[in-house]
Formats: C-alpha cells, structure tokens, sequence
C-alpha cells in the first residue's frame, strides 16, 4: 500500500466502458457469466446484491465494491423483493501488480469507502471516458488513481479494526446480557452505524443484532440445562427484561419453549451450540 503522502501513480490503466447508477429489477437482473470476461471489472454496488463467491451466495450491504480480474467467474444478482438493483461498473485493463502494491482483494467484497467521493469519481471518470479532450487519458488515469486509493484505505481501515471486532464479539458472547446498542458501540469505534453494520456482517457473516439475539439464546440454553432456575429468571439474566419478548425469540430460534428445551434433557444444547449461525 501507498505510503499516506506518497502520489501513486499507475503504470498502464486503460477504460473500456463504464456506466453509472444504472438501474434494474431486482427480481430479474441475474449476470451468470462462468468464465467472466477479458477485461477487469469492477462494480460499485450502490443496492443490496447476492454475489455467489467460493461456491456460497453472500448478501452484501449498499456501497459495496467488488474487483473481477479477467476471466474469472461473475456470478450475481439483485435480491428478490427489494425495490431496484443499482450499480456503477468499468470494465478496464490495468497492471495487476498496482493492485497487489495497494492491497486490494480481488473477488471479495469491500465496504467503508466514503460513496459520495466514490459517486463522484465514477461521473468524472464517465465524463472523460466519453467527452474527454487532449488530456483524456492523464485525466482518467487521475480520477482512478482516486478510486483506487480510495478503495485501498477502506481494506485497510478493515485491517487495522479486525482486532477491535473481534474482542467486541468476545464480549458479546461472554456477557451477551448486557444493553447492546449499535450505535452506542459504533460510536465507541468511530464508525458511522451504517459502515459499523457492514463491517460487523461482512466480518462475521451475521449482522450485529441478530448475533446478540443468537448469544442471548445460546446462554439461556446452557442455564436451561445446566442449572434449575425459573425459566423468567433465565430470561433475565439473559438480557430480556420481558417474559414475553424471551419467550417469542427462544421459541423462533429453537424451535421449542424454554421448557419444552429443558425437558427435552441433556445432548440437545450440543446440536445448538455446535450449529453455525446463517444470516438471515
């Protein structure tokens, strides 16, 4: 990666096409292409997508970017029942030891760039690609320099906090009792609660809320079966501080009332424990 006051400069980089906020229905934008193409692709996914990666669908949050060298599998779409599907994208040649040197995964999805300056970059870029003068190609050569390095500092900004999420889940598993609040946290990391979301799904593969629910249920689990108190206090000490809302979340994960689990006697918390947790 670029030292933070050393200007990059790219060794070859030339535009194809490009297109900017592009829409489609979401129900029906599928691009199956098994043998991708000959040109580097990048998308800029500005709406919820699924991307299938490593043979496994992922769900990626809005403003998320996604690098395909050439000739390697795309296979995504929009996610059924939301409202569009809405990309930027280029296809483009570039030297991929440039990528390598910035640290930019290919294949992977990347989130935490600011998407105004990326937006704009992308209008610039489009702007010079088609209606450019003399200076086109310093011009272009420019702007993706920018969003290069843009996209660059959002991996590294990844990097830098994995330690910190990571001993956030720690905490989140040993005392899932506590009043978790995203955006209590967030600002305890300095993130935004939307880019703090991202972050923590993309990392763990489960958003926030849904992984405090799944600890809370764990914990009630194992004081349901190793311990003989009432079922309202398990729910409290668990983190629900009505009956009610314990009763509904227990039974929506576990398939079963908290007494029916406990009744159903030792071995069952293994098969929950052991399960992984798949986002919704």
């Amino acid at each position: 990666m670029s030292a933070p006051n050393e200007v990059m400069t790219l060794k070859y980089i030339e535009v194809y096409d490009i297109g900017v906020n592009q829409v489609h229905n979401c129900d029906t934008f599928d691009v199956n292409r098994p043998d991708g193409i000959d040109k580097w692709l990048l998308l800029i996914v500005k709406s919820c997508a699924c991307f299938r990666i490593n043979g496994k669908d992922v769900i990626t949050e809005p403003n998320t970017a996604i690098f395909y060298p050439p000739r390697t599998p795309q296979i995504y779409h929009g996610v059924h029942g939301g409202e569009h599907y809405q990309e930027h994208w280029m296809e483009f040649d570039l030297d991929p030891t440039v990528m390598e040197e910035m640290g930019i995964p290919f294949c992977v999805p990347i989130t935490g760039f600011d998407s105004e300056e990326i937006d704009s970059l992308f209008s610039l870029l489009m702007k010079e690609h088609y209606f450019g003068g003399d200076k086109k190609a310093r011009y272009i050569e420019l702007f993706m320099t920018a969003v290069l390095e843009k996209i660059s500092e959002a991996v590294g900004k990844t990097a830098n906090h994995q330690d910190a999420f990571h001993a956030l889940r720690k905490e989140i598993i040993n005392d899932p009792e506590k009043d978790w609040n995203h955006e209590t946290v967030a600002k305890s990391l300095n993130f935004s609660v939307s880019d703090f979301r991202n972050f923590y799904r993309n990392l763990f593969g489960v958003t926030f809320e849904d992984d405090v629910i799944h600890q809370r249920i764990h914990q009630a689990c194992l004081l349901l079966t190793e311990t003989d108190y009432p079922v309202s206090r398990i729910g409290d000490m668990c983190g629900y501080h009505s009956d009610n809302h314990f009763l509904r979340q227990f039974k929506q994960i576990t398939g079963t009332t908290p007494s029916q689990y406990r009744n159903q006697g030792d071995g069952r918390i293994a098969d929950y424990a052991l399960t992984d947790i798949v986002p919704r």
